[in-house]
Formats: structure tokens, sequence, C-alpha cells
């Protein structure tokens, strides 16, 4: 009971229902731990094909997409933790502010606190919205250096590979074959970059129900 009188009621409301959602979204939703498994497959088995095929075009293909994945995780993947802690302590203030708005309206028209009150709930409302710009924003940042990295991979490795048919070192066919599995790669690493945006976005749910159950990390 000293617990639950603590937190307001927006906060346990909050920490029950959104993060335990964020929580276990992380083994059942789309694009987190499932597909980072089944992207990172076929990454390697594409990979192998193309190594097979032209060791030295499985190089071309790797230097534009190591890049890409290491940009994404320093800054984007890494705060979305942080980031998204912030949207649930955001959405708790307003949950508690718009239940104190609706249990509390006989009391606030008695003391004319109901533009108080709605001022309240329309500034926790604006922290949520600017809380959620700011993981979009990431996001944006990760969908745009995607044609980025992805153009001009391509490019080189049609420019290198035309050079190559010219002299007798590759067919049209294998750079067709290349081009497939290079898409393949490159898809494959973009849904590994969502999943893992994803999954870092969810366990700040698993934090907060930690915290909840009063459970500490292992050591």
């Amino acid at each position: 009971m000293q617990q639950i009188e603590a937190k307001p009621s927006g906060e346990w409301i909050t920490r029950l229902n959104a993060d335990v959602q964020a929580a276990t979204a992380i083994l059942n939703q789309a694009i987190h731990l499932p597909h980072a498994v089944v992207s990172t497959v076929n990454i390697c088995v594409s990979s192998m094909i193309l190594v097979l095929i032209n060791p030295w075009v499985f190089g071309l293909v790797i230097v534009f997409v190591i890049p890409h994945i290491l940009v994404s995780q320093l800054f984007i993947t890494k705060p979305m933790i942080r980031l998204a802690t912030k949207v649930q302590e955001s959405a708790a203030r307003n949950v508690t502010d718009m239940n104190t708005l609706v249990t509390c309206a006989d009391t606030a028209i008695l003391y004319d606190a109901q533009k108080f009150l709605l001022r309240r709930f329309e500034e926790s409302s604006l922290e949520i919205r600017r809380a959620s710009m700011r993981i979009q924003h990431r996001r944006a940042i990760g969908s745009g250096l995607l044609p980025l990295m992805g153009m001009s991979g391509y490019l080189v490795v049609l420019l290198i590979g035309g050079g190559w048919i010219a002299a007798g070192d590759m067919t049209f066919d294998e750079l067709t074959a290349v081009f497939q599995y290079r898409g393949g790669v490159l898809t494959a690493s973009m849904m590994l970059i969502n999943s893992l945006v994803n999954i870092k976005t969810a366990l700040a749910g698993v934090k907060r129900v930690n915290e909840t159950m009063c459970i500490g990390l292992e050591e």
C-alpha cells in the first residue's frame, strides 16, 4: 500500500498498461526480436552467396552497409531507451492530469479551477508530443540514410561491374545476380536496424516494469 500510494494514479495506469505492452512486444510484435534474428540470418546467407560469386563485389557491398549500421547504432538506436523513457514519463503525467480533470470536475467547478486543470493537461499533452517527435526525428534520419547508402553502393557496383564485364572478368548474368543478393543484404540490414530501434524503445518498458516489480539486474 505504501508503494502504491507513493505514485499518482496516472503513473500506475501507464506502468501496468503501456510499459507491460512494450516489454512483451520484444518477443511477440513485428520488427522486434524475431525479425532481428531473421534479418541477421538473411544477411549471413546473402553475404555467403556474394562471396562465392565475387569476393571483391562482396567487399564493395559491405563498405556501404557496415557504415550504415554503425551510424544507425551510434546516433539513432543508442539514445532510444532514454527517449522512450521520457515518453512514458510524460504519458504518466498526462494520464494523471486527465484523471484529475475527470474525477475532480465538481471540485474544480466549485473553486473555479477548470482553466488551471485544462492548462496542466494541455502542457503534459504537448510534452508527450515533443518527446515523441524526438523519437520520430531519429527514425527519419535512419530512413534518410538508406536511400543515400543504397544508391551510392548501387552506382559504385554498377560502374565497377560494367568495367569488369568490358574486360571479360564478369558476365552480365553474374552482375544481375550480384544486384539481387546485394538487395537482400541491404533490405535485411534495414530490417535489422529497425528491429534494433524498436527493441531499444521497448527496453524502456522493460526497465520500468523491473522498477515496478523491484527486480534488479543480474550480475
